[in-house]
């Protein structure tokens, strides 16, 4: 083929292509869009297994596992059920933000320390309608928490201790290397 008869024969598949278009003969692709669209009132369950297994016991040891304890109009737990060899499991609470806990405590000597929570909750779409004013709720962490961070930090305890290395910059000492690495 030589190159007049490419320049007409592409040109000509571009004009038709173009005109197919406007004439509707060939649509385009398009990827398939999907509503969003949440409708409150389907609640669907849910059920989340967490298990704690440690190696190398050693002594007395404890585990913290997470319940979930949100309850709200889109979000309500359902129950949770725990197993496992440890001496001693109960459900514990933070007095601070009210967070609950699964407190496991293994004996000395237990050889194969593993615990498991199985919770349930249901939870359901929820719609805002953002054309409407609503009070902001108070963060219950309140801002004594922000002032103690700021103190700690002004006076240098965040900072690593006896010798440990954090990110370069982090501590005042020098670094090798022209870029302090």
């Amino acid at each position: 083929m030589n190159r007049r008869t490419f320049v007409r024969a592409a040109a000509a598949l571009s004009a038709v292509a173009a005109t197919s278009r406007v004439a509707g003969l060939v649509a385009p692709a398009h990827a398939q869009q999907k509503e969003f669209a949440p409708r409150p009132g389907t609640w669907r369950t849910f059920e989340i297994t967490t298990r704690v297994e440690i190696l190398e016991p050693a002594g007395v040891n404890r585990a913290w596992l997470p319940i979930p304890s949100v309850k709200s109009e889109y979000q309500k737990p359902l129950g949770d059920q725990w197993t496992g060899s440890a001496k001693v499991m109960k459900v514990v609470s933070d007095g601070t933000y009210g967070a609950n806990m699964l407190y496991a405590e293994f004996a000395p000597g237990e050889t194969a320390p593993v615990v498991e929570l199985t919770s349930r909750f249901q939870t359901q779409d929820r719609a805002v309608d953002w054309s409407k004013k609503i009070a902001a709720d108070e963060d219950p962490a309140g801002p004594q928490d922000l002032d103690e961070v700021d103190r700690a930090h002004a006076d240098g305890r965040d900072r690593p201790r006896d010798g440990a290395r954090g990110y370069p910059g982090q501590d005042d000492r020098p670094r090798e290397g022209p870029r302090g690495l």
